[in-house]
């Protein structure tokens, strides 16, 4: 029988957009969840497979609404802004002996989670977190430029996102969850084996990336991920890396930002609805085409003793599938067990990586290469 996989958040952008990839290409049956009946009717009605789709209430403030919607899923995939409920859906989770998988970008969220580290291995059940963009691609591009050369030494990832935040439709636990996130944002890279904060008056810690035609050069800030804490382990011979978020543009980057942070650390409360609704009204005012979201790796290591430069860019112009899609690519890896494992884990940690850029490009992300060899007399591009 096919898998139930019960979606969080399954009214949502990213939620429905996964829910249609899944019917897509697997046989597995989706239920939606959410609060809000009359969204969930709309977005069934758009996903038009009323025989594999069905919709269940489910509020992740409330345990036992979370308790009756679980009972009898396979996973539960919380696409939802429900970080602040971390531990009710993943004890909601362990009590219906179901696996779990999220999709949100939240330190406190991965706080919880390493908390319930011991219960989660106890259960038996699989958690798979910090799914999606960013975070979870870009351990998984550091782990595939390990497969692409004898020796990595070198393997920066960085994000530029320019979105048509008019048509965007954000809701206010979003925006909420977004400048509470940014009381949390960690600035932190591997420079020579060590992990570091950037200084701000230099700014070698602030590198300008070049991710091609149509971004052109952006400067980008460090932002830390918890996938990729373990990678020097992972990879002993690793002495650089770290994810590296272009901005949104000089308004917003250099006259909300910082009020917004200022404003959230004095007012963490009372401030979080105006400087979530400002934040939005920003972006919405930078928001102009061309349209994309863009990933770029740079790499650096030895091939058969030379030295080697592998670049690597994803792109594609809508972000909320750029998102959708490296879940479904891992959920790929899942459905057939390879990546079924019990204990919590980090998605860029887990995947296969060359199986999961094969697959995206499969579901529409656009992927280029390109290597240089330097020999003792010139550098060779192999594209």
């Amino acid at each position: 029988m096919s898998k139930a996989i019960l979606i969080l958040g399954g009214s949502g952008n990213t939620g429905e957009k996964i829910a249609r990839l899944l019917l897509d290409i697997t046989d597995v049956r989706i239920i939606l969840g959410a609060r809000n009946k009359e969204k969930l009717r709309k977005t069934a009605e758009n996903l038009k497979e009323p025989e594999r789709v069905t919709l269940t209430l489910a509020d992740a403030s409330d345990p036992h609404s979370l308790s009756a919607a679980f009972s009898g899923m396979d996973m539960v995939l919380s696409a939802a802004s429900t970080a602040e409920f971390t531990e009710n859906v993943a004890s909601a989770c362990i009590k219906a002996g179901c696996d779990y998988l999220d999709v949100q970008y939240s330190n406190t969220k991965v706080s919880i989670l390493k908390s319930m580290t011991a219960d989660i291995e106890k259960s038996g059940q699989c958690f798979i977190s910090e799914a999606g963009f960013h975070p979870g691609l870009p351990a998984a591009l550091v782990r595939y430029a390990d497969t692409q050369m004898d020796i990595l030494e070198s393997a920066i990832t960085a994000g530029a996102i320019s979105a048509n935040w008019d048509d965007a439709t954000i809701t206010e636990s979003t925006k909420r969850e977004f400048v509470r996130e940014l009381g949390n944002y960690k600035m932190e890279f591997l420079k020579n084996g060590d992990w570091k904060k950037p200084g701000f008056w230099s700014m070698r810690d602030f590198p300008a990336i070049d991710f091609g035609n149509p971004v052109g050069k952006k400067m980008c800030v460090p932002m830390f991920f918890e996938e990729l804490r373990n990678l020097p382990q992972m990879i002993p011979s690793l002495k650089h890396t770290g994810f590296y978020i272009a901005g949104f543009g000089w308004f917003a980057d250099y006259v909300v930002m910082p009020l917004v942070l200022l404003m959230m650390k004095w007012f963490p409360k009372t401030m979080e609805k105006p400087m979530g609704n400002l934040f939005v009204w920003a972006w919405k005012l930078s928001s102009k085409p061309p349209y994309y979201t863009m990933l770029k790796l740079e790499a650096n290591g030895e091939i058969q003793g030379e030295k080697t430069s592998f670049y690597m860019t994803l792109n594609h112009e809508d972000g909320y599938w750029f998102t959708a899609i490296p879940v479904v690519a891992c959920l790929l890896q899942y459905l057939d067990g390879s990546i079924q494992k019990q204990g919590l884990h980090w998605m860029g940690q887990l995947v296969e990586p060359i199986r999961l850029i094969e697959d995206m490009e499969k579901m529409g992300i656009l992927v280029s290469y390109e290597a240089h060899e330097e020999t003792r007399n010139n550098t060779v591009i192999v594209k």
